[in-house]
């Protein structure tokens, strides 16, 4: 919920596409942000300029939780919780990465080896797949893989120019929308899937 509930716009660096959470549960960091959070985040952020102290999430954590459980509801799923992404991803990403612990410490913000490994849930298949050579599908990978090829110069660093607006990956749902407001606790998004 770190970024979700603190993070500003001043608190991106467009041109090191990095996000600083000044506030974060082991302290404060930045965060790397991938090209397709980059371009979410452009497309959230439209073509004005917002604030710098304007929070880059206007919602609360109780709208947050609702809009996770009418999601899981409308998708017939149970006993599944937002936190349960953090094992979802860092598995993911040890996949992308190929084990590279070093790197996915960093995204993930863990400060020890054992923290992170508790978050990995590696299986037979992944290592198979690995073994045998077979290329990382969008299915088994982070959120935002087919986007994940290099942002050009002008669009990484141009925290004023308009952003064009891109299409989120499929396996991506889009709780956030530019439009987004919170009313009594609750989230509401226009043309929400």
């Amino acid at each position: 919920s770190e970024p979700l509930l603190h993070a500003r716009w001043g608190d991106i660096d467009w041109a090191r596409c990095l996000l600083k959470l000044r506030d974060a549960k082991a302290g404060a960091r930045d965060v790397p942000l991938n090209p397709g959070a980059i371009r979410v985040l452009q497309m959230l952020r439209g073509e004005e300029i917002p604030d710098d102290a304007g929070v880059i999430f206007p919602v609360t954590y109780e709208a947050v939780k609702a809009a996770w459980q009418r999601a899981c509801a409308r998708a017939g799923v149970k006993n599944v919780h937002i936190h349960d992404l953090r094992h979802t991803a860092a598995t993911r990403f040890t996949l992308e990465l190929n084990g590279n612990l070093p790197v996915l410490k960093v995204i993930t913000g863990h400060k020890t080896y054992s923290q992170l490994n508790r978050y990995i849930n590696v299986k037979a298949d992944d290592v198979s797949r690995l073994l045998h050579g077979r290329p990382l599908t969008e299915a088994d990978a982070p959120a935002g893989l087919h986007l994940s090829a290099p942002l050009s110069p002008k669009v990484e660093t141009a925290a004023t120019s308009s952003p064009a607006e891109p299409s989120l990956p499929t396996n991506v749902i889009p709780l956030f929308r530019k439009g987004a407001i919170v009313k009594s606790g609750v989230l509401e998004v226009p043309n929400m899937i």
